[in-house]
């Protein structure tokens, strides 16, 4: 049996300023990691079996102000591993890595 992971809620108003601020990018190589995060998420909650855009907001929301401040960009580095069960207490989680300019 997995251990209960918290899933933030964030309000869909908080979302969209992070998704403003902070993009998806598929080439970063022109920009400086700032750090990584774990991200924890519903199983295939968007039918692909990743995390979507909102779920990995919502994991960066909860990073320092400090980090927050700097992040201006994310790339998903790990594909979504799964822990405990499909349907009862399980989730899933991967790896993101914020990026500064």
């Amino acid at each position: 049996m997995a251990n209960r992971v918290w899933i933030p809620e964030v309000s869909e108003e908080r979302l969209q300023k992070l998704g403003e601020q902070i993009k998806k990018v598929k080439d970063p190589s022109r920009l400086k990691p700032l750090c990584d995060i774990t991200t924890h998420h519903n199983f295939a909650s968007n039918g692909l079996n990743n995390p979507t855009d909102e779920e990995v907001l919502a994991a960066i929301s909860q990073v320092s102000a400090n980090v927050l401040f700097k992040a201006m960009a994310w790339k998903m580095i790990e594909p979504p591993t799964t822990v405990g069960e499909a349907g009862f207490d399980g989730y899933q989680t991967a790896r993101v890595r914020l990026y500064q300019k």
